[in-house]
Parts: structure tokens; sequence; C-alpha cells
């Protein structure tokens, strides 16, 4: 616990998908509670993510939550 740390810089350079299909296959390989699995994972690259992108930075300016189901994309 004294190790761990939280990095907030991102970049906007793109991942690999090779990085990304390794990092979902080592995290399918966690564990669990109870083995319950409770994660979905979505992976959006293009057109789709830059438009759930405007549409979660619209939403922040509108002063909703990335929740709201009303945001849109």
């Amino acid at each position: 616990m004294l190790s761990r740390h939280s990095v907030r810089a991102f970049s906007d350079r793109p991942v690999p998908r090779e990085t990304v299909e390794r990092l979902l296959g080592l995290a399918a390989r966690s564990a669990s509670n109870s083995n319950s699995q409770p994660w979905h994972v979505y992976v959006l690259t293009g057109d789709r993510k830059d438009r759930l992108t405007r549409a979660l930075w619209a939403a922040l300016d509108e002063g909703r939550s990335a929740t709201d189901p009303r945001y849109g994309y």
C-alpha cells in the first residue's frame, strides 16, 4: 500500500492496439470476489471515440455528470 500511487498525467498519443490487448488479457486473469468478474470493458477508437469525448466534454461544460444518460454520443 505504501508504494501505490495514482498518475493523472495524460498523453494525446494513441495506445498501440497490442498494448491494449495485452492489458486486457492480464486484467482478465486478475482476482475478483468469488470469481464474480464484475467488469465491463469498452474500447473505442477513431470517430466513435472522438464523438464520445466531445459529448463528455459538452456534458461537463453544461454541469452534467458524465454518468447522466442524456449526454448521448
